[in-house]
């Protein structure tokens, strides 16, 4: 039967009805009965012709990005995307259109960041789209961006900036972040559940990757925990809350700085601060990637060059502990901070 409107006692115009197959059962979003045959008809056109050439034909932009999103895709990035292209077909989007977003939507970004913010997650939703059978396999430019200089912190530095966050909660957040090397929406979505008994483990769950790892936890970190409850969110913020966005904890991150005196970092740094560490104290670029959650080797030897011998002892100095080794299962172990 054809897509019908119907008006809710509230005024609101419900569309139903089934059309080639396909069931509609879905609000109008109008109160005029007229706009909601529009879209009606609307919708039997994209239907019939869905039916006639396929789902490639017709498919959109943010029927891709719902799916990559319920299939557990990073959405960090995405709202920006789906505003700029979510009503349109991924048929009709060219190279050109998708340069030609990233200069507008980030003007002064450096290469490095529209990977990131646009092309990243751009192409891994056209990916899941390939596979699901809603788009042609297809390879995109991308910028290259050259060899960047990696900004990590000294251990000095992280012990002025641990002093100056007023709040225990956030100080132990922070901790975890210097020694674990998660990302920061890593740490925000992790759950009391998700730490062994004892705390010397955590699985992070919401990962880049799509897949679930697990990370050691120094005894530092341990110590820095908050008492653990039942369920629920690990950090919380100062009103015991969780934390809505990692945003917040980089303006918590921007205040203490200005307060000890140290360079400006976000949470990302704190990441490029772990791993460099890390691979100073381990030597152990496998133990870096499994821990890291890097699957590119690559990615990870951005880390070993700033992997001295001195940075490892200054390390040691401030009673930081890192698990791996070159030669094995080899705990590094440092004195307990007291």
């Amino acid at each position: 039967m054809p897509i019908k409107p119907y008006a809710r006692p509230s005024g609101w115009i419900h569309l139903r009805g089934t059309h080639f197959g396909v069931r509609v059962d879905r609000s109008a979003g109008t109160r005029s009965l007229e706009q909601a045959r529009l879209l009606a008809a609307k919708l039997e056109a994209e239907i019939f012709e869905r039916h006639i050439k396929g789902d490639k034909a017709v498919a959109t932009f943010a029927e891709a990005a719902a799916g990559y999103l319920r299939g557990g895709g990073d959405g960090t990035h995405m709202s920006a995307l789906i505003h700029a292209f979510g009503a349109r077909r991924l048929s009709d989007i060219s190279q050109a259109d998708l340069d030609r977003f990233a200069h507008a939507h980030l003007p002064r970004a450096q290469d490095a960041t529209r990977l990131r913010k646009v092309y990243t997650p751009f192409i891994a939703t056209w990916n899941w789209a390939a596979r699901d059978n809603l788009a042609d396999p297809r390879r995109w430019r991308k910028p290259q961006p050259g060899a960047k200089r990696i900004d990590w912190r000294t251990p000095e530095e992280i012990e002025a900036l641990l002093a100056a966050i007023p709040h225990t909660r956030a100080r132990g957040l922070i901790c975890f972040y210097v020694g674990t090397g998660a990302r920061a929406t890593e740490a925000l979505d992790l759950e009391w559940r998700d730490i062994s008994p004892a705390a010397e483990r955590a699985t992070l769950w919401e990962t880049k990757g799509g897949y679930a790892r697990h990370v050691d936890l120094p005894a530092r970190v341990r110590a820095a925990l908050p008492a653990r409850t039942a369920e629920g969110a690990v950090f919380l913020n100062s009103r015991g809350q969780p934390w809505h966005a990692y945003d917040a904890v980089n303006l918590v991150l921007k205040r203490a700085c200005r307060k000890a005196g140290v360079r400006p970092l976000s949470c990302h740094v704190l990441r490029h601060t772990w791993a460099t560490w890390a691979y100073a104290l381990t030597r152990d670029l496998d133990f870096l990637m499994k821990q890291g959650g890097w699957r590119s080797a690559e990615l990870a030897m951005r880390y070993v060059h700033a992997g001295t011998d001195d940075l490892a002892e200054a390390v040691r100095a401030h009673n930081w502990e890192i698990s791996g080794s070159a030669f094995g299962a080899r705990r590094v172990f440092l004195k307990e901070a007291k």
